[in-house]
């Protein structure tokens, strides 16, 4: 969800009694494989692969110890999808609209729609597609581009000729 989660630590000592630890357990986290992350206290929120460690400096009651564990943040799944549109020839292009999903409300990501260029009846139907900002935010995510349609239909066309009339052999 996006949220940082507070970790606490506990020893389970003779008996099985609950004894919280004093100096308390420490973490610290870094990014690992292709993940960037510079050494850190706070816990990472963005897609990625990165190595905790816990550090228990030790007590007179219990040794010091430190442990490292991979944590995986996955990239959440999401799409977008511009929706289909058409104008008729010679008219100004509508505005593009689509449909945004699966992305946190926290991240601000919009869209951007636009469509490929032509003008003609026979290049119909062009391409409606979308481009999503803020970039930063986008590696968080599987995103699935789609596309749409946007088709130029005919326009109507009218003649009316004009009555008139003229005597054989003169000039029109």
């Amino acid at each position: 969800d996006g949220l940082e989660k507070v970790a606490s630590g506990f020893a389970y000592g003779i008996n099985g009694v609950e004894d919280v630890l004093d100096p308390s357990v420490t973490f610290s986290y870094q990014g690992s494989d292709e993940t960037i992350y510079a050494l850190s206290s706070s816990a990472p929120v963005a897609a990625g692969t990165y190595l905790s460690t816990a550090l228990f400096a030790g007590n007179d009651n219990y040794n010091a110890i430190e442990n490292t564990a991979a944590i995986v943040i996955s990239k959440k799944e999401a799409s977008v999808t511009p929706i289909a549109s058409t104008k008729t020839y010679g008219e100004f292009d509508p505005s593009f609209t689509g449909l945004v999903d699966g992305f946190l409300e926290a991240d601000g990501v919009s869209a951007v729609y636009s469509r490929t260029s032509g003008e003609t009846v026979i290049g119909s139907p062009y391409s409606i597609s979308a481009a999503l900002s803020p970039v930063e935010i986008l590696s968080n995510y599987n995103i699935t581009y789609n596309t749409a349609d946007f088709t130029i239909t005919t326009k109507e066309a009218s003649v009316t000729p004009t009555a008139s009339g003229k005597t054989y052999g003169d000039a029109d």
